[in-house]
């Protein structure tokens, strides 16, 4: 019993971060602000029962012109904001019992030659279009391209790996897109 009340819980509060990443893309949308869903609910989509993923935190690229003007759309919005990381212009807050991360680059930090390929990944969605999408209700969610996505939840595995530790989703999540896209990696 105890396990499927915590199932229940996990499916009620995955339905309830959909709802709310659905309007927080609309919202910034209606702004003229453009966001690529990183890792997360987008990643969630590739397991077969994407409500019983656990949750995290909601991940956000943009562009630096649509990274300052998200910053100033939310902000008032916010009970908490931390302090954004120049180099790798991370900018985190809180709203309504989520946390929200603004990613103005997809860099970890973990090697020079590394954030130089994520920054090729960065520019090739922005500039090339490399990306898929998730229909989150009525709203369209943008991702990263499935080669890009691949590459960037390893890269962000190795940061967790080295620097804080790594837990199962991570694991997790990166061995749901190889399995999902391996008939055209």
């Amino acid at each position: 019993m105890r396990f499927a009340s915590e199932t229940l819980r996990l499916k009620q509060r995955n339905l309830e971060m959909n709802s709310f990443v659905a309007k927080l893309i609309g919202r910034l949308r209606k702004r003229d602000v453009y966001a690529i869903l990183l890792k997360g609910q987008g990643v969630a989509q590739c397991y077969e029962m994407p409500l019983c993923r656990t949750y995290g935190d909601v991940d956000l690229l943009l562009s630096e012109e649509n990274l300052n003007k998200a910053k100033d759309y939310l902000i008032p919005f916010a009970s908490f904001s931390k302090v954004e990381n120049e180099y790798k212009k991370d900018f985190a807050l809180k709203i309504d019992n989520w946390l929200i991360e603004l990613h103005g680059t997809l860099r970890c930090g973990f090697s020079s030659r590394i954030d130089r390929e994520l920054d090729k990944v960065y520019h090739d969605t922005f500039n090339g279009g490399d990306v898929r999408s998730w229909m989150n209700g009525k709203v369209q969610v943008f991702m990263l391209g499935k080669e890009n996505e691949v590459f960037y939840v390893f890269a962000h595995f190795l940061n967790h790996f080295y620097k804080s530790g790594v837990g199962d989703r991570q694991i997790c999540d990166w061995c749901r897109l190889l399995w999902t896209f391996r008939d055209s990696l």
